[in-house]
């Protein structure tokens, strides 16, 4: 409430004016990390605001998620209160997720490097989040081969004078690369 004065046929007044937000107008998505590990979730508030970029404390409406970006949309897991997956990259927040305007979603994806942008979409307003990367988690397992990026075929005969360079491919449990490493 913000008090406001009037001055009608010369006499002054005040009054308490209650001032509402206006119509949905776009979705702020902020996400609480933009390079997450392989595997972990990122968690996502959803506000909803107003074109004068007032927050909409009455909003309560069910809005679509999608993704952009993601190689494997199978691989895209979205969770959280009242937010469900659609199993293909896409996913809906529910009306019960929303409290005072304000939502909460949370996103895993299991593939390395590939840059992934979330949409929030209700009727003709959509808005975008800023870009994340997942980058691989921890060495898991290493493949050993002859020369970088080739598998060992046959092992030649080696005697105690001979130098053999190998290599290490490294992956994490996602099978995602990690680099090359003589051996």
């Amino acid at each position: 409430y913000d008090p406001v004065t009037f001055t009608i046929n010369g006499m002054n007044t005040s009054q308490a004016i209650t001032w509402y937000p206006d119509i949905l107008n776009w979705f702020d998505i902020v996400e609480n990390t933009s390079s997450p590990v392989v595997g972990t979730e990122v968690m996502f508030e959803v506000r909803a605001m107003d074109q004068y970029s007032n927050l909409i404390n009455s909003y309560a409406q069910a809005s679509d998620i999608a993704q952009f970006g993601a190689n494997n949309t199978l691989n895209i897991a979205y969770s959280g209160t009242a937010v469900s997956d659609n199993g293909n990259g896409t996913g809906q927040i529910g009306i019960g997720a929303w409290i005072n305007g304000i939502s909460f979603f949370n996103v895993s994806y299991n593939i390395a490097a590939d840059p992934v942008v979330f949409d929030v979409t209700r009727g003709i307003v959509t808005s975008s989040s800023t870009t994340i990367t997942w980058i691989p988690d921890n060495l898991y397992y290493i493949l050993v081969e002859d020369m970088a990026g080739a598998e060992i075929i046959d092992m030649p005969a080696l005697t105690t004078d001979d130098n053999v360079s190998f290599f290490a491919q490294g992956y994490d449990q996602f099978n995602n690369y990690i680099g090359n490493i003589t051996v």
